[in-house]
């Protein structure tokens, strides 16, 4: 009897332990039914939705698990078929490390540009609400940057390695399928699979895009827009030795727009020879780019060797944006420099920041071109501990530089030649040091941490990239836009 209560207790303490289990299941269901009602009513998510199908609707694409579902009638395939989002390409032998630094020094550039820009928008520009960048948009943009670097390197594998989309073989047209996954590349996949995101890509408008990105988007717009009498492609062409061949030719006036540094448009009338094509902008040639490249790498690593002295030792790391204006306009070089001089000045004395060691800065210009310095401080993080004055500590180190700046402009505000109508003031932010790799605001590194690993490899080459790759129009024109404690240009 004892054994059969018992065995009854326990089977109602299991009976009741399932009963919460199924509760409990039945709550997580419901939240997450709640979610996923929350984000399909979402307008970003309603938006990428409505994006996908327009993709497919316009390269005449219908997606199914069964395999079969893409043939023809006749046993024919399209391109549009053989799109596949793996990442196709392969890593760049050690000669052209160089090149792999660029690329992952842009992916870090791309994520800060999207930080920096979050209220208009990057890569492509909008205006939005704080209180409208939601999950589903950050989703929505962090596909959208996905794309960018992928563009990336697509166009600099192709300028380095000049493989056609297919290999094409002098065969009967009924074996081009037998032989289609051995004839295609690695840069032919890539290039297919950005072709079918053309209406995302095709949005991609920013001053801050790289010259890859803007002639890729510049062709693919003028040349492969479905809704343009000009596009001379679809993806959901059949397979064909003819279709090989255009998509091959496409790929070489791709890679011809690339090294040459220009995409000149094709118009109608010019396909017909009835005029010419359109000149487009000219940035810098592949072979300029290329030792630019290469130059940038040198750079970092004279960069790299200045600050080595410090990783033997206990540092804090700060990072903050500074933007100055006059009279609600935003002040310009010829004083932000000069301002700038007396600020690190003055931040070395013994009554400015204490325990600064040194300093790496970067001149970025922002929405209605404001000028705003980005500055990295490094900091001897034992002084910062032991200082009598509490205010020294790692917590009020941004309390403290807006104080230096702020007794600065005021003393340059006072003398100012008696012009009332002159008003200084300006905006501090402190952000972390990298957001995706270093998303710490104080980031504290012992001696022979081995995350100064992330600062080298990642933090120089964003900062670089920045000062040196984009070619866009700036308001000032400044020879060096990033600086430090010595010459580290």
């Amino acid at each position: 009897m004892e054994k059969r209560r018992v065995y009854g207790e326990k089977q109602s303490q299991e009976s009741e332990l399932n009963w919460q289990n199924i509760n409990q299941q039945a709550s997580h269901e419901e939240l997450a039914n709640l979610i996923v009602a929350k984000l399909l009513s979402n307008e970003s998510i309603k938006h990428l939705t409505s994006l996908t199908k327009k993709e497919k609707h316009q390269t005449g694409r219908e997606t199914s698990n069964n395999s079969n579902s893409v043939e023809r009638s006749n046993n024919r395939l399209s391109f549009l078929s053989k799109v596949s989002d793996e990442k196709h390409l392969v890593i760049f032998e050690k000669k052209f490390k160089f090149i792999q630094s660029y690329l992952d020094g842009v992916e870090i550039a791309n994520q800060e540009l999207y930080e920096d820009f979050q209220l208009y928008g990057f890569p492509e520009k909008r205006i939005i609400k704080e209180d409208q960048v939601d999950l589903a948009q950050k989703v929505f943009d962090i596909y959208k940057i996905s794309l960018l670097n992928r563009i990336e390197k697509f166009m600099l594998v192709l300028a380095l390695k000049p493989l056609p989309a297919f290999i094409e073989e002098n065969i009967d047209e009924r074996r081009v399928l037998q032989g289609f996954d051995r004839s295609i590349t690695s840069i032919g996949k890539e290039f297919i699979y950005l072709l079918s995101k053309y209406e995302t890509i095709s949005r991609f408008d920013h001053e801050y895009l790289t010259i890859s990105v803007k002639i890729f988007v510049s062709f693919i717009i003028n040349r492969l827009n479905p809704k343009s009498r000009n596009c001379e492609f679809y993806l959901d062409t059949d397979i064909s030795k003819e279709s090989i061949y255009e998509l091959n030719n496409l790929l070489f006036m791709l890679r011809k727009a690339f090294i040459q540094g220009r995409y000149d448009s094709v118009s109608v009338g010019a396909l017909k020879g009835f005029y010419r094509n359109g000149i487009g902008p000219q940035f810098r040639n592949y072979a300029e780019l290329y030792k630019n490249l290469q130059n940038l790498e040198i750079k970092a690593e004279k960069m790299r060797l200045r600050l080595k002295p410090h990783k033997t030792k206990d540092v804090a790391v700060y990072r903050f944006q500074l933007e100055i204006f006059e009279n609600s306009e935003s002040v310009r070089h010829n004083f932000f420099g000069v301002f700038l001089t007396s600020l690190i000045k003055k931040a070395k004395q013994p009554n400015g920041l204490v325990g600064l060691i040194d300093h790496i800065y970067l001149w970025k210009e922002l929405e209605s071109s404001t000028l705003q310095l980005d500055i990295i401080l490094f900091f001897d993080a034992n002084a910062l501990a032991v200082h009598k004055d509490e205010s020294y500590l790692f917590g009020s180190i941004k309390n403290n530089f807006e104080k230096l700046i702020g007794t600065l402009l005021d003393k340059k505000n006072s003398g100012e030649e008696a012009n009332d109508h002159i008003k200084h003031n300006f905006s501090v932010t402190q952000i972390p040091i990298l957001y995706k790799f270093l998303p710490e605001k104080v980031l504290l590194l012992e001696s022979r941490n081995p995350r100064w690993k992330e600062i080298e490899g990642k933090l120089i080459p964003y900062f670089l990239i920045m000062a040196g790759v984009y070619e866009r129009s700036f308001k000032d024109k400044i020879t060096n836009r990033i600086g430090g404690g010595r010459n580290i240009t």
